[in-house]
């Protein structure tokens, strides 16, 4: 590969975080983002599998790897092609050792060093059977870079069949640009205005601890799925969105609200801080990049005098608009207020909306496609990682937990609590 064919950039902040907890936290893939998809259906499999490599080249990220180490850790981007066989691959498997490979996937670390950090892998069960896996680092993707993927992979593999389907556009930005930006930031002082917003707002806040309903270990940890899907009744799903309309306000600011006044009711605490993921695509120009740009910030919400849920949805609206204009910082670079000593712990709650485009869904033309599950021992970094998922079936909350600290039957308890309390609001 000759040199003039690499394009090098400096990491971004977010990506700098990831590449030391791969170190501490990556065994087992515990940072790898990891979908399965069931292929029902008279499969073009040379068409899917071009579709395939087609991700490859026109998301940099997906064919990236890194070199050096904290503020001078570099992203070296890859040509295309050659592409690397380990990459894309197929194979046939029988039925009985399917779960089996899954895992194998989802588990599978990345050496981040030297490999691209993207696995896609087609297993023919049958001629009108297949799964397909698709595995990204953390390090180069975040939610809402898997519905960009998945967009793209249908219209790519639409376009490899000969259907009359323009080849979706170029992103105006990849991971490498994001990051040349947020460098021009740090440079220009605008970053720094950012963080210090976030240094006033939080002043020494500190995470929710994990609420004592939620911290029951499980008895059996080695057989704890480490995730649990859940259904939203259709009455508070309902609520949440009428009650969105009636103050003006989003969804996600008054499932937010809700969601603070019930941890607050559990832990008894009159400021509720809360982690949120944010995807920072606030730029016309990243609406369509793959890579790891989302933050995780900290929402300061008062909570205090046990204030009626529309002055609590205003409060969490307030929160909510300033966070959205200061998202590019995430919670790890800002410094306590003058006189503060100590760091803001590691979060043990976090929650995520993926109000993205697609929603994680893939139509493939021809063919029934459904999201494949099986018990692959899910990996988080935090204790809960609560994923709110607004899709047109319904409301879904997605959570992945750490066994040692949780477990499946205390996260059910604590949704059940939280609807109960959120359809009480309004009465």
């Amino acid at each position: 590969m000759a040199s003039a064919e690499v394009r090098r950039a400096p990491a971004s902040i977010g990506q700098r975080q990831l590449w030391l907890m791969e170190r501490r936290d990556g065994a087992n893939g515990a940072l790898n983002i990891f979908n399965a998809f069931r292929l029902r259906g008279p499969l073009q499999e040379g068409a899917l599998l071009e579709a395939l490599r087609d991700l490859l080249a026109r998301h940099e990220g997906l064919r990236t790897t890194f070199c050096g180490r904290g503020p001078g850790l570099s992203q070296v981007v890859h040509p295309p092609y050659p592409m690397p066989d380990r990459v894309v691959k197929q194979a046939d498997i029988p039925a009985t050792r399917l779960d089996d490979a899954v895992r194998t996937q989802a588990r599978r670390r990345f050496n981040l060093g030297a490999e691209w950090p993207c696995r896609m892998r087609l297993f023919r069960i049958d001629r009108d059977d297949h799964l397909l896996t698709i595995s990204v680092h953390h390090i180069v993707a975040d939610g809402w870079s898997m519905n960009v993927l998945m967009d793209d992979l249908q219209r790519l593999y639409s376009v490899h069949l000969g259907d009359q389907v323009e080849s979706p556009a170029p992103p105006a930005w990849h991971q490498a640009d994001f990051a040349l930006w947020q460098q021009r930031c740090a440079e220009d002082g605008s970053l720094a205005k950012r963080v210090a917003y976030w240094r006033e707002a939080l002043g020494e806040s500190q995470p929710i601890s994990l609420p004592s309903v939620l911290r029951q270990p499980s008895e059996d940890q080695e057989h704890e799925p480490g995730v649990v899907l859940y259904d939203v009744p259709d009455q508070a799903g309902r609520l949440f969105r009428e009650t969105a309309l009636r103050y003006r306000s989003t969804f996600f600011t008054v499932f937010l609200a809700a969601f603070a006044g019930y941890l607050a009711a559990c832990t008894g605490q009159e400021k509720v801080v809360v982690p949120v993921f944010f995807a920072n695509r606030t730029r016309k120009q990243a609406r369509r990049t793959v890579g790891y740009l989302s933050n995780l910030v900290l929402l300061p919400i008062d909570v205090a005098g046990h204030p009626p849920f529309p002055e609590l949805v205003y409060r969490t609206r307030h929160i909510v608009t300033n966070a959205f204009a200061n998202q590019d910082v995430p919670y790890q670079v800002v410094p306590p207020p003058d006189g503060g000593s100590g760091r803001r712990r590691h979060p043990e709650l976090v929650l995520e909306y993926l109000n993205t485009p697609g929603n994680l869904e893939l139509k493939l033309a021809g063919l029934e496609a459904e999201a494949y599950y099986p018990e692959v021992g899910a990996h988080t970094r935090f204790a809960v990682e609560l994923h709110v998922i607004a899709r047109s079936d319904g409301l879904k909350l997605v959570c992945f937990y750490a066994p040692h600290l949780t477990c499946s039957g205390a996260i059910l308890r604590f949704f059940n609590g939280f609807i109960d309390f959120a359809l009480r609001l309004n009465e």
